[in-house]
């Protein structure tokens, strides 16, 4: 071949290669490689599915007023309110002596344990506006705190409606019980107050096991004891009758030896109910909580949750 007719072949080749007139021979900059973090979010946002940007945008934002979940209020004096809707809350008074120059924290309702319980029973056998001197941990659900109450003791107390007072104290049985001693209370205000409330009686056996457990013949078992610690225990969140958070346990399919917890409200519950409705599927959990009575049920207020994978085995 010439070396005429090799040029005639290759330059229809280089021509092509060249860049139209009015157009830079540089890369372009409309389309860049895919940097680290575009790589990065892709792989987090698969397409077809809801960008992590859009989903903190859609996602609630948190009310700025609320407490940190995990602070604890020491030495606060209020008293319990029964809401309309049938929840018992904490209304906080104004901190003793700086009443109008810091304001109170908003009320809360009470996650429900024994010490609520004995509480409620001071209010129900002394008839009076009771206040409490509460220490109680705060959590965080749904854009709004709890409260749960660790210490309470009476701190004042309103005196109750005028009664046809009694000659003398009464005497014989109960005289001396806690209904007797908190009265005696409302009566001697300037007493000392006791250190703690007399502690809520325990219930004999859990209301979900026995003739109400799902299993036929199923034994009568008493609640786990409060302050108990679950660890690492696999279980599913279901929904109770009345659509409250429960945990059923994988353990108590069949022996029904673990009756199902009311989860307590707080970030981890929030955590969970996200991880279900992001996988439109049940999933199971691996918890860890420390567990409360009250009235008869046992609930769990939870410090770890982890969504155990697909196809893994227990042992």
């Amino acid at each position: 071949m010439t070396r005429r007719a090799l040029i005639l072949l290759v330059a229809p080749v280089l021509l092509a290669a060249l860049p139209a007139r009015g157009q830079s021979s540089r890369p372009s900059l409309l389309a860049p490689a895919p940097g680290p973090a575009q790589v990065l979010r892709a792989q987090m946002d698969p397409p077809g599915t809801e960008s992590s940007a859009a989903r903190a945008a859609a996602a609630p934002q948190r009310n700025p007023g609320l407490i940190r979940e995990g602070t604890v209020l020491p030495d606060c004096v209020g008293r319990l309110v029964r809401t309309a809707e049938g929840q018992t809350t904490f209304t906080f008074d104004p901190p003793e002596g700086h009443a109008g120059k810091i304001v109170e924290p908003n009320p809360m309702p009470v996650l429900p344990n024994l010490q609520l319980l004995a509480m409620e029973s001071a209010v129900a056998n002394t008839h009076a506006d009771a206040r409490f001197r509460v220490t109680g941990l705060v959590t965080e659900y749904n854009n709004r705190n709890y409260i749960m109450l660790e210490e309470a003791s009476p701190g004042a107390f309103a005196r109750p409606a005028p009664t046809p007072a009694p000659a003398t104290r009464p005497t014989g049985p109960g005289a001396d019980g806690p209904a007797a001693r908190i009265l005696g209370q409302l009566e001697n205000p300037a007493q000392a107050a006791p250190k703690s409330l007399p502690p809520a009686e325990r219930a004999a056996q859990d209301k979900t096991t026995g003739k109400a457990a799902v299993a036929p013949a199923a034994k009568p078992l008493p609640p786990v004891r409060e302050g108990k610690v679950l660890s690492d225990r696999v279980a599913r969140l279901t929904r109770t009758a009345d659509g409250q958070p429960e945990l059923t346990f994988e353990a108590d399919g069949k022996r029904m030896l673990d009756p199902p917890m009311i989860v307590l409200p707080n970030l981890k519950l929030t955590q969970m109910e996200s991880a279900l409705t992001a996988a439109n599927r049940d999933l199971r959990f691996r918890v860890t909580g420390l567990v409360t009575e009250y009235k008869a049920r046992n609930y769990i207020l939870l410090d770890k949750c982890l969504v155990i994978p697909e196809g893994t085995r227990q042992f």
